[in-house]
């Protein structure tokens, strides 16, 4: 190893070579000039070099010693410099450059430090925390609003996985200072792992953690170093500054931390990026727990930011900075394997729709709400204080991404778990209950009365510590005074089953534009974003014109919006694409629309500035694009989620989709086009499915865009539409159905998610035709309603699709429905009812001959039999099922039934079955059956 010690003694600089003097340089060659800053920001190199020649000149010791340095990655190979002056750590030295290429790239490269302690000793298993600190600061367009550190800890159990070694993997939630001291005693050997903020202060270093509202907590330097002195080995400090200098000697953390008796410590000498320190650490790990050594762990992911084509590669690559006071023990992975990863419980937020651009803003919202939320619940005998918090604003404000933001950050406060709920459009409360049911660990109650199951889940909740985000709240009103009388008694059965849930312990987190009145309630109001953190919106969505605009034009843009952000997002595409000469012209033009617009609308304040930003953004399309404004109004059908597949129908039109299938095809490529570019203008929004190796786009219009869109809507528009819409779910119904050709949802995973976001549209097209097809759709939905749970909106369809088959004289239809309404009847418990629809299916049947579905209802038929006791009718009823599918060759059919009989005989026992079939049929039981 050469080893360079660096000594100030004005004027000049000391350079010893493995303890012999070697040269000196003047002190005053190291100071820095505006020239040189900039040159450095455009190419690190030029400094590197520089300081290249004032450590190596041409014919000194140093100069010899590197070029007799071999460039090998063990100990042999190494260049380490020892600074013996506060002063000489504030120069970048990860930037030397011989002319060719970074020496920190070329061979290991570490700054040397005298520990002040001795070294802790390793131990045959390591533990890793990782401190995942994103604190709630006043909004900075420098740094990013909120780190992904999700994705961070998702690459480095990704990282580690892969390797498996002897390594417990834990994640500190909260990132508090006091819970990581919890997490310490007993040991002297941690690997810590800290991501998040630093910063430099005057003469003093800190890392800022959070407090267990989201606030920042600043600890300074010297408090960091005494809680860890002696407990850790490794210190990775993924936060900007935390290896810069400052006005004293140990104001750099990492060096202070190294002098105190860590041996490695990696922190950042400037502000580095997000995304590149997660390269940088990640590929560190990769190397390190693969048995690696850490200086060279440290090389290769230093050649790993310098290897990407980002303009930035260079200065990305010396910003991290290693300190070592141990330079023989660098292989810090023990023998053996087996990972062990305790991440922090995470949030069941699948029913909420992930920004799929970033989240801006809301520090001040999030930090009242984490006051609230991680404040300790109190007791009120044997009930608890009611605790309900609104996120209380009207449509396309942000409630939405503020609720999720919420509850992913605040989920460690609530140990039984996180669930959301979406409201709108509104669920059955089966539907609710089974999520609930899922989430607590409960079998699922579907044969169970529903105030029987609702009363069994209040119990199970009694003392949870439970939080429930319940988005759009405010669709349980409007259901209550403008839907049908289904969905008035649902949204009185929720609200009430929600009214008993606060006292019980668990709390609730609820969006919604109007007060809830339930117990406990407290209103967040939530406004338009800030003005900066609305200018950065704009910004963000904005890229072929993105040069044209100043942070000045982005808050005047921000401003005249009160920072809605639904409303930025519709302006950003119009600018974007050309409206305006330039952002003043821009700026004037949707000013003088928001001042004609606002008097005549109803609403007032930031809902007429939506619908008015809205209407400018069309009345722009009407201009360049008039068939997204056509296609939009139709789109306003939906009222879940769509794919091209299902738009396509209800944007050309039926008569489109009747036609070859290579026309059907182009159809839905046309429609998947058209989604894209409203999208793009951000008049829908999107989210990215997964099926496998492939995705699938889902679109979705905003509940506060609907009746806007909407209004555009002609009559003969919505007839064509509505013909479209039906059509759409008509054939949705038909593939998910097992019994079709492909095997329906039980064949295809992807029909089934799709299917389950759809429930709503099937429901609400089920009602569009009284005719066959009408009645075929209404049997298919209810399908799916019994697949995902919800009986009682499968047993209103049912006996929808009934009344229309009795009506059209459709035999063989009614008995496919007696059939699936007797099913559920048996689930709940009916035994009586499901058997006399079960006969009269049967009688049907037989009528008209069918002998595959009477085979099918007899074997239903006898399972409740052997529910009810009745073995001797059970088993004649299989064995006439069995034989008449094995007459027409319905092989599939067959093996199930003889499963059911495998089956009963194994619960039953072998000797009372065998007993039972050679009273039934006179015979030994066959050999395919023992």
């Amino acid at each position: 190893m050469l080893t360079l010690t660096l000594s100030l003694t004005p004027p000049d600089v000391t350079v010893h070579v493995n303890g012999v003097e070697s040269h000196r340089f003047p002190f005053s060659a190291l100071r820095w000039s505006p020239e040189d800053i900039e040159a450095f920001r455009e190419a690190p190199s030029t400094r590197g070099q520089h300081l290249y020649r004032l450590l190596f000149p041409p014919g000194s010791p140093a100069a010899r010693a590197l070029q007799a340095l071999p460039l090998a990655t063990d100990e042999s190979g190494r260049l380490a410099l020892q600074l013996e002056h506060e002063v000489l750590h504030a120069e970048p030295w990860e930037y030397l450059h011989d002319g060719q290429t970074y020496l920190a790239t070329e061979r290991p490269f570490l700054r040397l430090v005298q520990a002040a302690f001795p070294m802790p000793a390793l131990t045959e298993r390591l533990r890793l925390l990782f401190i995942p600190s994103d604190p709630l600061l006043p909004f900075d367009p420098d740094r990013p609003s909120h780190l992904d550190l999700e994705t961070e800890w998702k690459e480095l159990e990704e990282a580690l996985r892969d390797l498996d070694p002897p390594l417990d993997l834990e994640e500190v939630r909260p990132p508090t200072f006091g819970e990581l001291q919890k997490r310490m005693p007993g040991e002297h050997s941690l690997i810590l792992h800290f991501t998040g903020h630093g910063t430099v202060q005057g003469d003093r270093a800190f890392l800022i953690f959070e407090q267990p509202s989201g606030r920042a907590a600043e600890v300074p330097d010297r408090q960091v170093t005494a809680a860890w002195r002696g407990r850790a080995i490794l210190v990775v400090l993924s936060a900007c500054l935390s290896a810069a200098p400052a006005q004293g000697q140990e104001a750099s953390l990492a060096h202070r931390l190294c002098r105190q008796g860590i041996p490695f410590v990696l922190g950042m000498q400037m502000t580095v990026p997000e995304i590149p320190a997660r390269q940088f650490t990640t590929l560190f790990y990769r190397y390190l727990m693969a048995g690696e050594d850490l200086f060279e762990a440290v090389r290769q992911a230093r050649l790993s930011l310098l290897s990407q084509s980002n303009p930035l590669a260079e200065l990305l690559m010396g910003i991290p900075v290693l300190y070592a006071a141990e330079t023989g023990r660098a292989i810090l992975r023990p023998a053996g394997r087996g990972l062990q990863v305790r991440p922090s419980p995470r949030p069941n937020l699948s029913a909420l729709p992930v920004p799929e651009r970033g989240f801006f803003g809301r520090q001040e919202e999030l930090v009242q709400i984490g006051e609230l939320l991680t404040a300790p619940p109190r007791r009120e005998g044997a009930t608890f204080q009611p605790r309900t918090l609104t996120l209380h604003g009207i449509g396309g404000i942000g409630k939405t991404a503020l609720l999720r933001k919420a509850a992913e950050r605040f989920a460690w406060a609530f140990p039984d778990g996180v669930l959301a709920i979406a409201l709108e459009p509104l669920p059955p409360i089966e539907t609710v209950l089974a999520g609930l049911e899922a989430s607590l660990g409960l079998p699922e109650g579907r044969g169970l009365e529903l105030k029987a199951r609702a009363e069994r889940l209040l119990e199970a909740l009694q003392g949870k510590r439970l939080l429930l985000a319940l988005d759009n709240f405010e669709s349980l009103f409007k259901a209550r005074q403008e839907g049908t009388e289904a969905q008035k008694a649902a949204a009185a059965h929720l609200y009430k089953f929600f009214e008993q849930i606060p006292a019980r312990g668990p709390t609730l987190l609820i969006s919604s534009r109007e007060k809830t009145e339930l117990p406990g309630e407290t209103l967040i109001p939530v406004r338009g974003l800030s003005e900066a953190a609305g200018a950065e919106l704009f910004y963000s969505r904005v890229s072929a014109r993105r040069a044209q605009l100043t942070r000045r034009d982005c808050l005047e843009v921000a401003r005249a919006v009160e920072g809605h952000p639904l409303a930025l997002r519709l302006l950003a595409p119009l600018f974007d694409r050309g409206e305006g000469r330039d952002v003043q012209d821009f700026l004037k033009r949707l000013d003088q629309h928001l001042s004609q617009a606002r008097p005549k609308m109803p609403e007032g304040g930031r809902h007429d500035t939506l619908q008015a930003c809205f209407d400018f953004s069309l009345a722009y399309l009407e201009k360049a694009a008039p068939e997204l404004v056509a296609a939009l109004a139709r789109l306003s059908l939906f009222r879940g989620d769509f794919p091209a597949f299902l738009a396509a129908p209800v944007i050309f039109g039926s008569e489109r989709l009747l036609k070859e299938e290579e026309d059907q095809q182009t159809a839905i490529q046309e429609a998947e086009a058209l989604l894209l570019r409203l999208w793009e203008f951000g008049q829908l929004e999107r989210e990215i499915l997964p099926l496998g190796t492939t995705a699938l786009s889902l679109y979705h219009l905003h509940p506060a865009l609907r009746p806007f869109a909407a209004a555009r809507l002609d009559d003969a528009g919505r007839a064509a539409a509505e013909e479209g819409y039906f059509l759409a779910m008509r054939r949705l119904g038909y593939v998910c159905y097992p019994g079709t050709e492909g095997g329906g949802i039980y064949a295809r995973a992807d029909l089934a998610q799709i299917a389950r976001r759809a429930l709503p549209d099937l429901i609400a097209a089920a009602s569009l035709r009284d005719d066959a097809e009408g009645s075929a759709l209404c049997f298919h939905a209810a399908f799916l309603l019994t697949h995902f749970g919800d009986l009682d909106g499968a047993m209103r369809l049912y006996q929808q699709s009934l009344e229309l088959e009795e009506r059209l004289g459709d035999l063989r239809g009614k008995a496919a429905t007696l059939h699936a309404m007797a099913y559920i009847l048996r689930v709940r418990g009916d035994l009586d009812g499901a058997m006399q629809l079960y006969q009269q299916s049967l009688e049907l049947e037989e009528r008209l001959g069918d002998l595959r579905g009477k085979a099918a209802t007899l074997a239903m038929m006898a399972q409740v039999h052997i529910l009810r006791g009745e073995q001797e009718p059970a088993l004649r009823a299989l064995l006439v099922s069995l034989q008449t599918l094995s007459q027409i060759g319905a092989a599939p059919e067959a093996q199930t039934v003889a499963g059911i009989l495998a089956d009963w005989r194994r619960q039953m026992g072998a000797k009372a079955f065998d007993r039972l079939w050679q009273q039934v049929t006179g015979q030994a039981l066959p050999q395919w059956l023992k």
